[in-house]
Formats: structure tokens, C-alpha cells, sequence
């Protein structure tokens, strides 16, 4: 399982401490009832299991400087956040990259994180790479990685999966 996300206003749910997530879910409008509003928080929490299971998730997170210098909560919950930040990059699994505020457009493919497929035939040279957004799943030959690229949406591409799985 692969989870990837690009953030540019928040840190990604799946890297937020509590009281980040809390500090963010209080700024709803309209604002939710406390029990509600700990549920959510709770909820949020539960998911960060993904970052540490069995087997891995591989977890890919770009985040935009802005989403690192926005004070949720304050100064001492974002200096909290801050540092479970760096916990969570020294994970295997779990890779982050900062788009700084000094990259005034991008390209977005900068930051791709190409895989070999797990079906491709190593043996014979036959292997393509495989990288995901959010929103699209980008397919090329290893063997020419400056290439032509497939670029399939990732609703597509999940309904291909189930339906080669079957």
C-alpha cells in the first residue's frame, strides 16, 4: 500500500500530532461540538497506525513551506509538530519533501518517486517504474526514464488493480 499527498496549507492528517489536529478541527466553521471534535481528533490518530504497520505503507508527503510556517495552535504546538515531523522522516517508510516558498511554479514531476513494479521480469531487461500522486499514476520504461510516460488518473488506475486482481 502506497499513500501519497501534496499539502499546501496543512500538514497531512497522517503526520499531524493531536493537538495539531485538534488546533486545526477547532478552526471549523461552523465549529464542532467537543465530543464530535474529539472524535475526529481521535479518529485521525487511529489512522496514524498506517506510518508504522505490518506490512509497511509506503507514505510519500510533500509539503509546502507555508503548510511548516502556518502557527496552528501556536508556537509551542507547531514546534511540537515541527519535531514529530523529523520522527516521522527518520521512518523507513515515509518519505518528506519540502516544495520551499522560493520555488515560485514547479513542475511537479521534480518531486516524483519512482518504483520498479513489483511485476516487472528483472531477468530479461523488461521493467517499468511506476510513481503516484494524488490524483495520477505515471508509468514508464526503466530502461528509458526520459521517454514517453502513461499517465493514467488514479480512480482509473485503482479500478484496473481490482479488476486484474480478480
Amino acid at each position: 500500500m502506497a499513500v501519497s499527498s501534496y499539502c499546501a496549507q496543512v500538514i497531512d492528517g497522517l503526520l499531524q500530532t493531536k493537538d495539531y489536529a485538534r488546533a486545526l478541527l477547532k478552526s471549523n466553521y461552523p465549529p464542532f461540538e467537543s465530543e464530535e471534535l474529539e472524535q475526529l481528533v481521535e479518529a485521525r490518530m487511529d489512522r496514524k497506525a498506517l506510518l508504522t504497520r505490518k506490512p509497511m505503507a509506503l507514505i510519500h508527503t510533500i509539503l509546502e513551506e507555508a503548510a511548516m510556517r502556518r502557527k496552528v495552535g501556536g508556537a509551542s504546538v507547531m514546534r511540537a509538530q515541527l519535531r514529530h515531523l523529523i520522527d516521522c522522516a527518520q521512518l523507513p517508510n515515509v518519505t518528506i519533501q519540502v516544495m520551499p516558498l522560493s520555488h515560485a511554479e514547479h513542475a511537479g514531476e521534480i518531486a516524483y518517486d519512482w518504483h520498479k513494479s513489483s511485476y516487472s521480469d528483472a531477468s530479461n531487461g523488461d521493467c517499468v517504474e511506476v510513481a503516484t500522486t494524488p490524483t495520477t499514476v505515471h508509468i514508464r520504461d526503466s530502461k528509458n526514464p526520459d521517454g514517453p510516460r502513461l499517465r493514467i488518473p488514479a480512480t482509473a488506475w485503482a479500478d484496473f488493480l481490482t479488476f486484474a486482481r480478480a
